[in-house]
């Protein structure tokens, strides 16, 4: 009997259970009395097809090789037409939870041999399985933490922050190819969405698309000239009144270019403050990115690796204005203002490492992608919400690659629940007992 509540096991835990052979497998029979010894389960097949390929089987004495097909129930594959597609032709056994009365045939006519696993699974297997699928914490498997080695694991927190660099990386080229592979462009893109923080990043990413980069590129280092332009483009330079001084040179040199090049006044974008420390300040961000891009150029320097120690130590300041105004005509008491090191970082491994990488990729560089990963493994540990959770289960990561890694993990398998594709996962479920019968 299976342990309520489960009277049904998903085909993708049974893929689990056939591939790394969790079930008892002494005196394995076919349905109609053939003997089984599996020499290979074979690979996991994700396209059409088969679930698993390539398996090397023994039946009454005789060593096949070809595919394997599992379900549920016996009958499942009739309702899924297997029957009538050649694709499965290859079949060598059908294995099930539940064997029915009805033979098997395959899209040739020739009958597929069967074999059950009823009573062959550890009940404590299917226990764990439904405790990681029914769990109300964040990270479903934290209850069996105690017992793993999460040094193990260190590996593979290096690989998930690559898997999550090169995500970002696809996600990037896709964007290249709709602007004909515009590198400053993108990277303009990413740098004024990651400028806006979680807060502001969908109102930097408009102005973004308000004031495309190749407007930007004609101000080369003028830092003013850059200020006006972003903030001209944001709509917070077209009030009739504003103060004189500096705003009032903003205001001057964007209705200049606003003329020269037919940019079109549109209302504000709404910025947001509430709750914000003033380091973060939107206003503070727009004004560092107009220091950024007159500081680096050409931009797609930041994109060479060479250059990246001496963005992490260059001090990138406001205009002089902000050391004491938060907003347009708004006096406040305080330091001036710097991209601090932690938003520097932030910057580095998520944008200026993925585009690099995806650089590398279409230039067919990939042989340079090790300077990549050295860059993860350089710089320190974030310190997020996401992190400090793992941490407080004794996996605190040792550099950002970790940390990286750990974000991949908690956002693709974790909060998706995709325990049985997760190493921990397939480490908690047989326990110290995976291979055992009930």
């Amino acid at each position: 009997m299976l342990p309520k509540p489960f009277h049904h096991l998903p085909e993708d835990f049974l893929h689990v259970i056939w591939r790394e052979q969790y079930f008892n497998q002494e005196h394995l029979l076919t349905r109609t009395g053939e003997q089984v010894r599996i020499l290979h389960p074979g690979i996991h097949n994700l396209n059409q097809g088969p679930d698993f390929l390539n398996a090397q089987i023994e039946i009454d004495g005789m060593q096949w090789q070809g595919q394997v097909e599992i379900h549920w129930r016996s009958e499942e594959w009739y309702q899924h037409s297997h029957h009538t597609d050649p694709h499965y032709n290859p079949t060598i056994l059908h294995v099930v939870y539940q064997g029915g009365k009805k033979p098997i045939f395959r899209e040739d006519h020739t009958n597929v041999l069967e074999m059950e696993l009823k009573g062959r699974i550890d009940p404590e297997l299917v226990k764990r399985y439904q405790a990681l699928k029914l769990a109300q914490t964040r990270i479903p498997c934290e209850g069996f933490w105690p017992d793993l080695q999460i040094s193990w694991y260190h590996d593979w927190w290096e690989e998930l922050g690559q898997e999550r660099l090169r995500a970002k990386a696809s996600a990037m080229r896709a964007r290249l190819a709709e602007v004909q592979y515009d590198w400053e462009q993108v990277l303009w893109e990413a740098l004024l969405k990651m400028m806006g923080g979680p807060v502001n990043k969908a109102v930097f990413g408009d102005l973004a698309a308000r004031l495309p980069y190749r407007i930007v590129r004609k101000a080369g280092k003028d830092a003013q000239t850059l200020e006006a332009l972003i903030f001209g483009a944001g709509g917070w330079l077209g009030a009739a009144e504003i103060p004189e001084g500096y705003p009032a040179a903003l205001q001057a040199t964007w209705q200049h270019w606003q003329h020269k090049f037919q940019l079109n006044g549109k209302a504000p974008l709404p910025l947001r403050f509430s709750r914000m420390r003033p380091p973060q300040f939107p206003t503070f961000r727009l004004s560092q990115t107009a220091q950024i891009v007159a500081a680096w150029q050409p931009l797609s320097k930041l994109l060479n690796p060479a250059y990246w120690a001496s963005w992490l130590i260059q001090e990138i300041p406001t205009s002089a204005y902000w050391h004491a105004h938060s907003r347009f005509g708004e006096s406040r008491a305080g330091k001036p203002m710097c991209l601090g090191r932690k938003q520097r970082e932030v910057m580095l491994y998520n944008v200026y490492l993925p585009l690099a990488l995806a650089y590398l990729g279409v230039h067919g560089a990939d042989q340079r992608e090790e300077e990549i990963w050295q860059w993860l493994s350089k710089l320190p540990a974030e310190d997020n919400r996401i992190t400090r959770k793992y941490a407080g289960l004794g996996a605190g990561p040792e550099h950002s690659g970790h940390s990286q890694g750990l974000i991949h993990l908690y956002k693709a398998y974790c909060q998706e629940k995709k325990c049985l594709h997760c190493r921990l996962g397939l480490h908690v479920l047989p326990g110290t007992g995976g291979r055992e019968t009930g």
